[in-house]
């Protein structure tokens, strides 16, 4: 009784010198335990429609099916009310990389079939969405974007100068973006536009900020003064010289030769 010769039929021809005569035919049914002679294939669908994967068997009848799958990191486990030779499945994001398969046993035995992937084609989503940055003056400062998504991605950075609208930023394609944080940048913002053949997302803006030192400042002369002193014509002469812009508005009045200030007053004037 092997497996091939199932269902074969078999018969005797009698004869003798008089005649001949044949019997009627006799069926071989050989029981079998279930072979699988289709697996389930991998599917790739869209976000949110149907996959459909499909097994198909022999062996002595009556089968039974029980589909199984095995989520991305996890082992496998039956799905509820899933015993048909046919299985669908919605293609939620959270089910792109799943695995199934099908159990299909009788009386004899029991076996199962390869698993099959599905692939759920998405459209980009921000999963880190680039932060706020702060440098000094001429330091260079990174941005990073992460999505998930259907490969390949494609990134592009965009710039918003102050007071300006966005734009595309020439040759800045990738995951992250390196800036130099030069004076006439800060408050400039910065976002990624992430997108597949499936769709497109923004990042949220992240904003650059630079620290402009005051190139010869003479602040360390306040440093060791008393907590109430006197400014220095040195410092008052520096600050109205070369920054005028925390000095807009001010006269010597404000802070006049050998007016009396506090520490805290003096180091805010000037910084």
């Amino acid at each position: 009784g092997y497996r091939s010769y199932n269902g074969r039929q078999y018969r005797c021809v009698v004869s003798n010198s008089l005649g001949t005569v044949t019997s009627d035919a006799a069926t071989l049914t050989v029981l079998t335990a279930p072979v699988i002679t289709e697996h389930p294939q991998n599917v790739a669908v869209e976000q949110d429609q149907r996959a459909t994967f499909t097994v198909t068997a022999s062996g002595t009848s009556p089968l039974s099916y029980q589909w199984q799958q095995k989520k991305v990191g996890g082992s496998w486990e039956d799905m509820s009310g899933q015993t048909t030779e046919t299985l669908k499945v919605t293609g939620y994001r959270s089910y792109n990389g799943r695995q199934y398969r099908c159990v299909v046993s009788n009386s004899l035995g029991t076996v199962s079939s390869e698993a099959a992937t599905l692939t759920v084609l998405t459209a980009p989503s921000i999963t880190q969405h680039p932060q706020s940055v702060t440098v000094e003056q001429d330091q260079r400062a990174t941005f990073t974007v992460t999505a998930s998504g259907t490969s390949p991605l494609n990134y592009q950075w965009q710039q918003k100068k102050v007071g300006g609208s966005w734009e595309d930023m020439s040759g800045q394609t990738t995951e992250s973006l390196k800036v130099t944080g030069y004076k006439s940048y800060n408050g400039r913002q910065y976002r990624c536009i992430v997108s597949n053949s499936f769709g497109t997302e923004t990042s949220n803006a992240a904003t650059l900020t630079v620290i402009i030192p005051h190139d010869g400042c003479p602040c360390s002369m306040f440093e060791d003064m008393p907590p109430y002193g006197t400014i220095e014509h040195t410092a008052i002469d520096w600050a109205f010289t070369h920054n005028p812009q925390i000095t807009e508005g001010m006269d010597e009045t404000h802070f006049g030769y050998g007016q009396t200030v506090t520490r805290a007053q003096a180091m805010r004037f000037l910084s």
